[in-house]
């Protein structure tokens, strides 16, 4: 195995606060997150996209990063708790949670400062597909005593101060006394904006790319090429996809890092996508 490397994931693709178990969308709250209890009992639900995660990683570490803006309670010996978010967020229903935490912190008078959660054990699940990932829920341990904790969110003005996955992980290396093999396989629903499928790192493979209209409607896919994970190029012109038709797309330079770009023909006129990659090690 190769030696650690660390990933920055950020800003999260959601964030919102709730009051009274129900999503808030006042001004005030996008900007800030809320925990504690004033008058209401505040929460606040945070969500990251991982696929930037390339496959066949050993994940090491990962934790939730929140910088801590307000603290109106810091002579209270408040915890904050990590749950695992299990239903979908909904703005008139109370987001299901396990009732478990993942992880804790003590508060105490910090301010003006980043707070760290190792939630190691829940990026593990979402990357393995143990879990779906549907957030996490940030919460006071005792939501009875007064107290509010504001938190930077992903509309902060300052984008150094929003909530950030910071995950540790080794790269595998290619078994100099045999062949590896590229074998996986991924499921999509396209829509009238532009999606990727998970990014993996083919820097060591001959592989191809199988995509599958197994839906109704057509849509456009392209072969998307990365020497570093950050910037993309498009490998070759975008290509329409029919209903019931296979299309092979292989890549015509050397990149560590691959995807597919794929949306909808038609707006409004979703499809389904089946997506196999296949290769090997040389």
């Amino acid at each position: 195995m190769t030696g650690e490397r660390v990933k920055t994931i950020k800003p999260p693709v959601k964030n919102i606060s709730t009051i009274n178990g129900k999503c808030s969308h006042h001004r005030s709250a996008k900007r800030m997150l809320f925990v504690g209890c004033k008058r209401h009992i505040y929460q606040s639900l945070i969500e990251f996209d991982i696929a930037a995660l390339p496959s066949f990683l050993t994940i090491l570490r990962g934790t939730l990063n929140v910088f801590l803006f307000e603290n109106n309670c810091s002579q209270i010996g408040n915890i904050i708790d990590v749950h695992q978010v299990l239903s979908p967020w909904c703005k008139r229903k109370n987001t299901l949670i396990k009732n478990a935490p993942v992880t804790s912190v003590a508060v105490g008078d910090r301010n003006g400062c980043f707070l760290s959660f190792d939630i190691t054990s829940l990026i593990v699940d979402w990357y393995t597909g143990g879990s779906a990932n549907l957030g996490v829920l940030l919460k006071l341990r005792d939501q009875q005593r007064p107290g509010l904790l504001g938190f930077c969110s992903n509309r902060a003005f300052n984008s150094r101060c929003w909530p950030f996955l910071e995950v540790t992980f080794l790269e595998p290396l290619p078994n100099d006394n045999c062949c590896e093999m590229l074998d996986m396989d991924e499921g999509v629903t396209t829509s009238e904006f532009v999606r990727t499928t998970t990014m993996l790192n083919v820097q060591r493979f001959n592989y191809t790319y199988y995509i599958i209209n197994t839906g109704t409607y057509s849509a456009s896919v392209s072969l998307e090429l990365s020497p570093d994970g950050i910037n993309w190029i498009t490998d070759e012109p975008l290509r329409v996809i029919s209903p019931g038709v296979m299309l092979p797309f292989v890549p015509n330079v050397i990149a560590r890092f691959a995807r597919l770009a794929f949306q909808s023909t038609v707006p409004d006129q979703s499809t389904l996508l089946d997506i196999r990659v296949r290769g090997y090690s040389s």
